[in-house]
């Protein structure tokens, strides 16, 4: 099974950083629903992060233009992706306008990205 996680990620990433050199449709937070199973650019404001330090490998979300729980997009990061940024994202990036990019999934009902690399995520000046 962790192969079977590995090998889900490595093609992941491989997909995103394929089609870095195209293209990408940008949607908005509240668009990003109809586009679940695509590879797109999401844009919104960071308006609630939530990173739990007592939870062992605990993961972290920003939640785009409306806030946790009625959340209407997840930027989710995993712990190790997490270690991987110069700076605190769910401190930096909060009240910030972002794009991010990569896979839309749904996870109990709403879209998200989970980011794999810092690079996916960039701010909207």
């Amino acid at each position: 099974m962790k192969n079977y996680k590995t090998i889900t990620l490595i093609l992941i990433m491989a997909t995103v950083l394929s089609v870095g050199y195209c293209q990408i449709e940008s949607v908005s937070s509240d668009e990003a629903i109809d586009h679940i199973g695509e590879i797109k650019s999401v844009y919104g404001v960071v308006v609630s992060t939530n990173y739990n330090r007592e939870a062992t490998n605990p993961p972290m979300f920003l939640n785009l233009d409306k806030a946790y729980p009625e959340h209407i997009f997840t930027v989710f990061i995993v712990n190790s992706i997490r270690d991987s940024f110069d700076y605190l994202p769910e401190v930096f990036y909060l009240n910030k306008k972002i794009s991010v990019t990569g896979l839309i999934s749904e996870f109990k009902g709403n879209p998200e990205i989970v980011v794999n690399s810092p690079s996916q995520i960039k701010l909207i000046p």
